[in-house]
């Protein structure tokens, strides 16, 4: 009689006004967090093409870092995630930008996800969706044999990566926190779309892109110091 008593208790707590605005309001603050690093970002990655991207984007990692040092767990990532949707959905395809050969005989590099594999195929133009030849797409076959782009599942995909890989910005915050020294001196240099700090304190023997400099500090090329923990652009003639 008492638990009986104890668990009515409870439901009537969880039954509340009170309680479920709380949640409510919890799941918008946890989900308002998440859009808000993704838009601190979207600037930085504006133009993003690959899935990939949009993964580094997301979780908030460099573009050197996603092109060179993370750039075999991003690509996997992506294919375990279109693997795992094509276990529910059937086959999935991925077309990547623009069409190989001449104009009159153009043909597409797809990846076709289907039982676990992924195979890479070469498909005519009348094989694929029309008017996405800049765009990484995903589609499949609609019971007519016509191709179907799904944003959807592109949405739903970079969204599985993304949870996997979050571990990613925790290691590159932790590198650019070894990189970044109170009082050390830096310079500020792009090179080839990456903008690059080199310490000129400590004369350490490599770069590192630090992309929370360039989106929060960044003020164009030029010598930094870090201050009470932040990076200031300071004169040249220090």
């Amino acid at each position: 009689m008492d638990l009986e008593f104890f668990n009515n208790i409870i439901n009537k707590i969880k039954e509340s006004d009170f309680v479920q605005n709380f949640i409510k309001e919890l799941s918008n603050l946890m989900e308002n967090s998440v859009n808000s690093q993704a838009s601190k970002y979207s600037d930085y990655w504006d133009g993003q093409k690959f899935m990939e991207d949009n993964v580094a984007a997301n979780i908030g990692i460099s573009r050197w870092n996603a092109d060179i040092t993370y750039h075999d767990e991003l690509s996997k990532a992506i294919d375990d995630s279109m693997l795992k949707l094509a276990e529910q959905e059937g086959a999935l395809y991925r077309k990547q930008f623009k069409p190989n050969g001449p104009i009159d005989n153009q043909t597409y590099s797809v990846d076709k996800f289907e039982n676990g594999r992924i195979e890479h195929l070469i498909l005519t133009k009348d094989k694929v969706p029309s008017g996405f030849e800049n765009e990484d797409i995903i589609f499949k076959y609609k019971a007519d044999g016509s191709p179907e782009v799904r944003e959807d599942l592109k949405e739903e995909a970079i969204k599985l990566a993304s949870d996997k890989l979050e571990y990613l910005k925790t290691q590159e915050n932790e590198k650019a926190l070894d990189y970044k020294r109170e009082g050390h001196v830096y310079q500020a240099v792009e090179n080839d779309g990456y903008i690059f700090l080199k310490d000129l304190t400590e004369k350490r023997d490599y770069v590192f892109e630090d992309i929370d400099f360039v989106v929060d500090c960044y003020e164009g090329d030029g010598k930094y110091q870090v201050i009470d923990g932040s990076y200031k652009k300071i004169s040249d003639k220090h």
